[in-house]
C-alpha cells in the first residue's frame, strides 16, 4: 500500500501485525527538528459502519469521550463548528475542533494544542469500500493561540488521518494511520519523533475500542458453552501462538479462546 507513491517510506518497526513506517517529508515543508511524518498499518476486526460511528463527533461531549478512551497523550477536545460539505463533493462531514495533548515523556516539554479541520468521506476502490478521515491545521479567530494564557504551544497538523478499506476477510479492515506534524517549540528531534510515533499507534486502540463496543452490546455466555482451551493452539483474536508468556483464557462474551492480552471481557 505504501509503494509507488509520492512519499518515500522506510520500515521502523513491526510487531503482532502492527507496522510503523517513517516518511521523508515533502520538500515544501523544509527541515525542522520538531516535525516528522510517520505511518502505521494494521488489520483490525470491524466494519466500516462501526469505524464511522466511532469517529462521529456530533458534540463536544462525544469528542471528549473519544479522546479519553484513546489516551496516548490526548487531554481534551472541543468541537468548534460544523460546516456544510461543498456541493458536488464526496465529503460527508466537515468539522473544526480544538485538541490538546501532552508530549511523550510528559514533563520534558510543554504541552501542545492544535486547531484542525476534519473531513470524512466514503470511497470504493477495486470493488472494496473504504472510508477516509483527514485532518489539517486551520486558523480561526475563535481559536486563538493559547500559549500566553494556558501555556500550550500551537502545533501544526500538516495533513494527518486514517484510511480504512475492507479486506478479503469478512469483518476485517485494512487500517492505515498517517501523522504529519510540526510540534514546534524547542522539542528535540528525538522527543518530537517519539511523540508523533505515540500518536501513530492510536490505530491499535481503534481495534481495541471497537472490540469493547461489541462486547458492551452483547450478553454474557455460560461457561458451559466455552470453547475448550485444549483444542486451540493460537489466539482467536490476534492469532498469536500460546506460550508461557501468552496464557489461554476464554472470552466471557463469545466463549472463544483468546490470549490474556486480548481478553477485554
Amino acid at each position: 500500500m505504501l509503494k509507488n507513491g509520492p512519499i518515500s517510506w522506510s520500515l521502523e518497526s513491526a510487531q503482532d501485525g502492527f507496522r510503523l513506517f517513517k516518511g521523508v517529508e515533502p520538500a515544501q515543508y523544509g527541515k525542522s527538528n520538531s516535525s516528522g511524518l510517520f505511518c502505521s498499518t494494521l488489520t483490525i476486526n470491524g466494519t466500516l459502519e462501526e469505524v464511522i460511528e466511532h469517529f462521529r463527533i456530533d458534540t463536544t461531549k462525544k469528542a471528549q469521550e473519544v479522546i479519553q478512551r484513546i489516551g496516548h497523550g490526548a487531554l481534551d477536545s472541543i468541537k468548534l463548528a460544523s460546516l456544510p460539505p461543498p456541493s458536488n463533493s464526496p465529503l460527508e462531514s466537515v468539522i473544526v475542533k480544538w485538541i490538546a495533548g501532552k508530549m511523550a515523556f510528559d514533563g520534558l516539554s510543554r504541552r501542545r494544542d492544535t486547531c484542525v479541520v476534519e473531513c470524512g468521506y466514503r470511497f470504493e476502490v477495486n470493488g472494496r469500500r473504504g472510508w477516509v478521515r483527514a485532518t489539517k491545521s486551520v486558523k480561526m479567530d475563535s481559536c486563538p493561540d493559547l500559549e500566553a494564557t494556558m501555556g500550550y504551544i500551537r502545533a501544526e497538523d500538516r495533513g494527518s488521518g486514517h484510511v480504512f478499506i475492507e479486506s478479503d476477510r469478512p469483518g476485517c479492515l485494512h487500517a492505515i494511520q498517517i501523522v504529519h506534524m510540526d510540534l514546534r517549540g524547542k522539542a528535540t528531534e528525538w522527543l518530537a519523533h517519539a511523540s508523533i510515533k505515540k500518536i501513530c499507534s492510536i490505530i491499535k486502540d481503534v481495534d481495541r475500542l471497537l472490540h469493547e463496543d461489541r462486547l458492551s452490546r452483547g450478553s454474557w455466555m455460560s461457561p458451559r458453552r466455552y470453547v475448550s482451551q485444549d483444542s486451540v493452539d493460537s489466539c482467536h483474536r490476534c492469532h498469536s501462538t500460546f506460550s508461557s508468556f501468552r496464557k489461554k483464557t476464554n472470552c466471557q462474551k463469545c466463549g472463544k479462546v483468546v490470549c490474556s492480552s486480548c481478553n477485554l471481557s
